[in-house]
């Protein structure tokens, strides 16, 4: 989610509108404290981190949970955590026998899911001001599956278009929703 300093954003609504859309494997990986004029952290889910910017944006200030964000920290990742687990087996016996993941084995179901599509994972972001990309660019960097893993894509006509390097380029556009009162 981008544009989270927008006056009238409400990341639940988007939220549960994403969810309307693409089902309910839509999972934050992060949510925003505030939107709106007063947008400038979030809290990481994957990682139990508060990430927090300066007015202009730029490298975060990374710091332990608030006390008043750790409910809703947890339970959110209790949700991000059984998400990455239901695509592997081996992920969800040990989902179901310890309720959680180690970090790198919630990055791997995600990846796997990612693959399956099973998993949608969503972050914040303010990118105008450089918020959350950083983040973002990490995750995908690190967790985002190879081109070469993930299923075929298919043109218009229905052909397979297979990821090749030395083929013409091939771009996939899509936009997922409008609010055209943040439009200017």
């Amino acid at each position: 989610m981008n544009q989270l300093d927008r006056d009238n954003c409400d990341f639940d609504q988007i939220l549960n509108q994403l969810k309307e859309v693409y089902g309910p494997n839509c999972v934050p990986v992060q949510y925003p404290i505030a939107t709106g004029a007063g947008f400038n952290s979030v809290i990481d889910v994957l990682l139990m981190k508060k990430y927090s910017w300066k007015p202009e944006g730029g490298a975060p200030i990374i710091e332990d949970i608030p006390a008043d964000q750790l409910d809703k920290a947890k339970e959110m990742k209790a949700a991000l955590v059984e998400a990455a687990a239901a695509g592997d087996d081996t992920l969800m016996e040990k989902f179901f026998e310890t309720e959680d993941l180690s970090e790198d084995e919630m990055r791997e179901g995600i990846r796997k899911g990612l693959v399956t599509r099973s998993i949608f994972p969503v972050f914040c972001v303010c990118a105008g001001r450089d918020m959350g990309v950083r983040r973002l660019m990490e995750f995908l960097g690190n967790v985002v599956p190879f081109v070469s893993e993930m299923p075929v894509v298919k043109n218009v006509a229905g052909q397979d278009v297979p990821a090749d390097a030395s083929a013409p380029t091939s771009l996939y556009f899509f936009k997922t929703g409008v609010e055209p009162h943040t439009w200017f």
